[in-house]
């Protein structure tokens, strides 16, 4: 479902990723863990399209989408929200939950990208 290979990355000339590789089947999940600076949010961005890379692929459901658009990403079903903004802080689990499997259910095709 998600396929990244060797990703490169980083901001203003300095590198953060350096040739990352990932790949995720449809129904699994993966976590991140690693201490501050280790790339993680970077990796993030650069998936959903916030951070262009620098060299790698990104593939959602075997369709290439690295250097697209944020917004075409999240309509193609790939949504990041990031934590500490306060964006849905007034929501209880269950309705975060609830937003996740709407965005899930009303998305686009992948093949509207």
């Amino acid at each position: 479902m998600l396929e990244i290979s060797g990703l490169h990355a980083g901001y203003s000339g300095n590198e953060v990723l350096h040739g990352v590789s990932i790949h995720v089947d449809k129904g699994e999940m993966v976590a991140l863990i690693g201490p501050n600076g280790a790339g993680k949010s970077t990796l993030l961005n650069c998936i959903s399209g916030l951070l262009g890379t620098t060299g790698g692929t990104i593939k959602l459901e075997g369709r290439d989408i690295t250097g697209e658009a944020a917004f075409r990403i999240s309509r193609a079903g790939l949504l990041q929200v990031p934590e500490g903004r306060q964006i849905l802080g007034d929501l209880t689990v269950l309705e975060n939950l609830q937003l996740g499997i709407t965005a899930i259910h009303d998305r686009k095709p992948t093949h509207d990208l």
